[in-house]
């Protein structure tokens, strides 16, 4: 690929977020997040090193996914390099993942952050500002009382720790308060991290306000931050991924242009959005995005593993289908708030950008067929 190349792939790239993938033989060898695709990948006309340009040159198409925000596209960034493992992102590959919030499942429950959680703990992120983070765990520990504490330091102690002392915990190692009490708080937690923004934030704002009014004003600055951040946590990344789900969703969506229609997949495994891909269908006129997805649902999943969700932009009227999917206890969706809608929203923006490469339309439609 030279720079002439990469103009042309370029030409009708939109100037969105997202992240582009740079293939050889039909295999990833560069993943990068842009705020600016059209612009980002043009820069490649210039590699600025040795490793880029061989790249470049080893490269023979470019593909692309749009994300609402730079944020979702930095968290899809590292789940596909992740998944793809490309030859020439050397750092990404080997650098370490982003930080989740992880409530272990001991009869008194631990908080913390960590990089590596455990199996039988529920999780919740990644989420990419670690200051937010901390400020967030240590919200919910002054207000919820939460151990932070290693099993070490929380068995066989007489007296309670300095987190006690500082207002952090509850000290359940010492039987200050019993154990339905604790995990009542350990619910109200989690309970945040589910959309309940309120059971943190409340008891944060009430604070706050008390601090102003006997004119603490320091105190009351603190909190003030403790919130930004703690409101922060919530606007950040949450609609691309959310961890502590087993269940595997397919998102679909479908753009109709001509006698062709793009139906755009976004997989997603344990609640983290692992692939996406797009599919090109011939379509007869008067087709309506109904059609095509029934057409779609029944052709592409004939001979592979049906996900437990499916999530749609639009709903087919075909009751045949709803009947297989039954069958086989795959639940329906095509939701107009929330996370999901939100993923609905991102893949229609990718089905809608039609920048499916003339090389690769026989593909897509081997795929299918």
């Amino acid at each position: 690929m030279d720079r002439n190349d990469i103009l042309s792939w370029t030409s009708d790239f939109p100037a969105k977020p997202g992240v582009y993938l740079f293939y050889s033989q039909d295999f990833p060898i560069y993943i990068g997040k842009a705020v600016n695709l059209r612009s980002r990948i043009r820069s490649y006309t210039d590699p600025r090193s040795p490793r880029i340009q061989q790249m470049v040159q080893k490269a023979d198409r470019i593909d692309i996914s749009i994300t609402n925000t730079e944020t979702q596209a930095l968290l899809l960034e590292a789940n596909l390099i992740k998944r793809h493992a490309p030859k020439y992102n050397v750092r990404l590959r080997d650098d370490k993942s982003y930080p989740l919030i992880q409530i272990s499942n001991h009869a008194f429950p631990r908080i913390e952050v960590t990089r590596d959680p455990d199996t039988k703990a529920k999780v919740y992120g990644p989420f990419t500002d670690r200051k937010k983070v901390d400020e967030t765990v240590k919200a919910i520990r002054e207000t919820f009382g939460i151990r932070g504490c290693s099993d070490h330091k929380f068995s066989g102690r007489s007296r309670p720790c300095l987190d006690y002392d500082l207002g952090l915990c509850t000290a359940p190692c010492v039987d200050y308060i019993s154990q339905d009490q604790y995990l009542s708080d350990v619910s109200s937690a989690e309970a945040f991290f589910h959309g309940a923004t309120g059971t943190l934030l409340e008891p944060l704002l009430k604070k706050m306000d008390s601090s102003a009014t006997n004119q603490q004003y320091e105190q009351a600055a603190t909190l003030r931050d403790r919130i930004d951040a703690v409101r922060g946590l919530h606007g950040g990344g949450d609609a691309v991924q959310k961890h502590g789900e087993s269940k595997t969703t397919d998102v679909l969506a479908v753009s109709i242009e001509g006698t062709h229609s793009i139906v755009s997949r976004f997989h997603i495994e344990k609640g983290m959005l692992l692939d996406r891909e797009q599919h090109l269908l011939d379509t007869p006129d008067h087709s309506t995005p109904e059609t095509v997805l029934s057409a779609f649902i029944s052709q592409y999943y004939a001979d592979r593993l049906l996900p437990n969700n499916l999530v749609l932009s639009d709903r087919p009227h075909d009751s045949e289908i709803y009947t297989w999917l039954d069958s086989e206890h795959v639940e329906i969706s095509t939701p107009t708030t929330g996370r999901e809608a939100v993923l609905v929203e991102m893949a229609l923006k990718n089905a809608r950008q039609n920048f499916v490469p003339t090389d690769a339309i026989l593909a897509l439609q081997n795929s299918l067929s």
